[in-house]
């Protein structure tokens, strides 16, 4: 077979040399996209044919089993690029066509019952006569189950049924990505009616020909107005349109995402999509993890009450209620806002002014270094880089001994960029290769330099950095015998754990003054600000909580047993279920730019699960010192080296020498709920 691709001449014999040679893995353009989609689909059938060829008594774990995994590796890497290419390009017309193309195609390439009778030709000729590790057994018995649950074991009619149902998944989960991404809402006001929102903020926003200002459905103009907009019509007004996002088209998407899931389940042999899914989850079944969400109910709206008590003692006076005494939705964050300025004296725009992005980052690199037992390279621009604001990271071993991965920073808004903060990765580092560095990229929307002030991060974006770069080490620091059980192929509901164990770092003390510098003193955080921030951050912890209630109960509903669901009535039901003070805004459609429901699906409970989990292994670190070399070690290599080579609940068990649990995590919530 000729080798056509730059991809799989990377993953067969190749290497990336430097950071700009990562960058140029990346289509620019849609013509560069149609062309790795064409050249990776084509050689990913020269691989198919290759493997499905050897005789039966001829294959062996090298030639088999092995060749499936690189085949793998080629549409996994390929298909990671090109959803990176969507969520970064501003050729809104054009962008998703390469992905939705190879979407459906690779479905049709992967989706093939001449894989599992390889396999299985394996299994019974050569498998005895060879020693395999204790990966290769695992990686066999994963991907002979994966096989199977994929229907690979039905009649040739009911898997071609199937294989359709999952491509029809494919494009409707694309489609309703891909209308989200498109959503470019604004709202237009007079500048005079702005009122509350930060001067330099408004001075950098886009004007329409009347000289009104644009406010788009974005995270930071989320953050402007819906926290400090004193105008409750401007609340309002936005709350409706950030809210309102791909509605309603994404609506009838996502209704039909719904039935393609269930009938695809009950072909497969399971009762519900939430079953099929959950099958190779650490929660492992649908009754589990409703329990898990119900183990924390109780005591998070405890506290969400007593959050929200708290709140209306600091009510601003263009707040009005409602004659229950309850807020409107839209004034929510305003209200809790307001008391963490009047309570604790927090403005969080006072505290951005000691997170200059230059200075921050290079502090939250020198934490990354000390705990972990790594090297950074920094380059503040990269020729060829799509936009001109892309950095890079090379990630080298200790002593700068081996360049152990790439990481590529894309942090500022742009038009018709990805709206929130995403890790991608893209190679992963396997054992057969080690010489092939780690490729991810960070996609992040944090303010820009505006109003003659440098960039200055909010608390919450040093947070969200500190999470997405946790999640891009995990795939740099992660090496296994496979590319199928790299990093990112962890469960679902353990995915995002080790990131929420590395945003603890932000809430200590020693660390926040590491990674923060005024921008015009150089002084770190002082102690009396720190004191006021983490007693305002324990506020609200309740509200936050009930909030990731809702959007987990929320998307098991959804994908529970039954095909046609009416998913506005769920989503109105389930948030006034949970909902305490608040008259829920009628006209919310959230739910229809709520982008985790095609990627997560019902696992969205993994981010509570984790966050349990966190507070269970953050505690055992910190006990030996958040900058400790030696634990650092051992949680690179109990959780993150061995990526999904080895059961998630094992990985947990290896570093703590017991099962993790989420008892800790309950006792911390109701200990705050007693706080006045």
């Amino acid at each position: 077979m000729i080798v056509t691709s730059k991809i799989l001449s990377l993953i067969i014999n190749g290497t990336i040399p430097d950071v700009g040679s990562a960058v140029a893995l990346f289509p620019r353009d849609v013509a560069a996209a149609e062309i790795m989609v064409t050249q990776s689909l084509e050689d990913a059938a020269g691989l198919k044919k290759e493997l499905l060829a050897i005789p039966a008594d001829e294959r062996t774990y090298s030639n088999t089993i092995s060749a499936y995994d690189r085949f793998q590796q080629l549409l996994k890497v390929t298909g990671g690029l090109l959803s990176a290419f969507e969520c970064m390009s501003s050729d809104v017309a054009g962008r998703s066509a390469a992905n939705d193309r190879f979407l459906s195609e690779s479905i049709v390439l992967e989706s093939d019952r001449a894989f599992f009778r390889a396999f299985q030709e394996y299994e019974l000729n050569a498998m005895g006569r060879e020693v395999l590790t204790t990966q290769q057994q695992a990686y066999f018995k994963t991907i002979k189950q994966s096989f199977i649950v994929q229907g690979y074991g039905l009649t040739p009619e009911l898997f071609e049924q199937a294989t359709r149902l999952s491509e029809q998944e494919a494009a409707l989960s694309s489609r309703f990505n891909n209308a989200i991404n498109a959503d470019h809402s604004f709202i237009l006001y007079d500048e005079a009616a702005l009122t509350g929102i930060d001067s330099a903020f408004l001075a950098s926003q886009e004007r329409d020909s009347d000289g009104k200002v644009k406010l788009y459905c974005n995270g930071p103009t989320l953050l402007a107005v819906l926290d400090y907009c004193s105008n409750p019509a401007v609340r309002q007004a936005f709350f409706q349109a950030y809210n309102r996002r791909a509605y309603p088209e994404n609506i009838a998407t996502l209704e039909s995402l719904i039935a393609v899931r269930d009938a695809r389940a009950k072909l497969l042999g399971f009762e519900s999509f939430n079953a099929l899914r959950l099958d190779d989850q650490l929660i492992k079944t649908p009754a589990r993890a409703y329990d898990f969400l119900s183990s924390i109910e109780k005591t998070a709206r405890l506290r969400d009450a007593c959050d929200m008590a708290a709140a209306l003692t600091s009510k601003p006076a263009d707040v009005v209620l409602t004659q229950d005494g309850a807020l409107l939705q839209a004034d929510q964050r305003y209200v809790f806002a307001a008391h963490k300025k009047a309570r604790y004296s927090i403005d969080d725009r006072e505290i951005a002014q000691y997170f200059p992005v230059q200075k921050t980052v290079a502090g939250i690199f020198e934490i990354y270094e000390k705990f972990m037992n790594i090297e950074f390279e920094y380059s503040s621009s990269i020729p060829g880089a799509w936009d001109a604001s892309v950095q890079g990271i090379t990630v080298y071993a200790k002593g700068k001994t081996k360049v152990l991965g790439y990481i590529l920073l894309d942090l500022y808004p742009r038009p018709y960029k990805y709206s929130h903060a995403c890790c991608f990765d893209t190679f992963s580092r396997v054992i057969s290769r080690p010489e092939l560095p780690a490729v991810s990229l960070v996609l992040a929307n944090f303010p820009q330099a505006q109003g003659g002030l440098p960039a200055l991060l909010l608390h919450a974006d040093v947070v969200t950095f500190f999470h997405e770069f946790g999640h891009a080490l995990h795939n740099t620091l992660a090496v296994t015998a496979h590319y199928r059980t790299s990093a990112f192929n962890v469960p679902c509901d353990f995915i995002e754990l080790p990131s929420q164990i590395l945003e603890s770092w932000m809430w200590d003390r020693d660390m926040l003054k590491l990674v923060s510098s005024h921008y015009k003193t150089g002084e770190a955080l002082p102690d009396q600000l720190i004191d006021r921030m983490l007693a305002a951050h324990d506020f609200g912890q309740g509200h936050h909580e009930v909030r990731q209630l809702f959007l987990a109960l929320y998307s098991l509903e959804l994908f529970n047993a039954g095909a046609q669901k009416d998913s506005t009535e769920i989503f109105l039901a389930v948030q006034e279920k949970l909902s305490q003070g608040v008259v829920i805004h009628p006209q919310n459609r959230m739910h229809a730019s709520f982008g985790h429901l095609t990627g997560y699906g019902p696992m969205y409970y993994g981010y509570a699960l984790s966050r349990a989990y966190a507070h269970d292994v953050f505690e055992v670190i910190k006990q030996k010192g958040l900058l400790d070399p030696e634990i650092g070690t051992r949680f690179v290599d109990c959780i993150l080296a061995p990526g999904a080579s080895k059961d998630a609940e094992q990985l947990l068990r290896d570093f703590l020498g017991r099962p993790a649990c989420s008892d800790a995590y309950i006792a911390w919530l109701a200990s705050l709920s007693t706080q006045s």
